[in-house]
């Protein structure tokens, strides 16, 4: 599975960050609480969208609440892929150093074949010179 670029993509891809051009007033740096409401209700008849604010507060909630727990799972699944495939290149590893232990044998095998040949030929050898 391919490497993606950042922790800031994957961020962007868990969470429902919204496509606004306008930045969202709780996410500045110096965002001051107080502003914020009398800024929402700049005056008593205002409190009548009381009750919407709240319900569409309540709404990001939900949804922050619901991104947070795909991204948790999606996190969990990542990490059991990930010891998945650590486990494998384990195994293959393990499997790869018992291979290279059976050639290693076998070239063993191989060079005591060829002493044993060689000094076969030697002996036949000092055998036809002394005829």
């Amino acid at each position: 599975q391919p490497v993606r670029g950042s922790m800031d993509e994957d961020l962007d891809d868990d969470f429902d960050l919204g496509t606004s051009e306008e930045p969202d007033p709780l996410d500045a740096e110096n965002f001051n609480p107080v502003d914020y409401i009398n800024r929402q209700f700049p005056n008593e008849e205002a409190l009548a969208g009381l009750d919407a604010f709240v319900e569409r507060l309540k709404g990001q909630q939900r949804q922050i609440d619901e991104d947070i727990r795909l991204a948790v799972r999606r996190q969990a699944a990542q990490g059991r892929r990930a010891r998945a495939d650590l486990d494998e290149a384990k195994a293959a590893v393990g499997e790869l150093f018992e291979r290279i232990k059976a050639i290693r044998a076998k070239a063993e095998q191989s060079e005591d074949l060829v002493s044993d040949v060689c000094r076969d030929i030697k002996s036949l050898d000092i055998a036809k010179r002394n005829l």
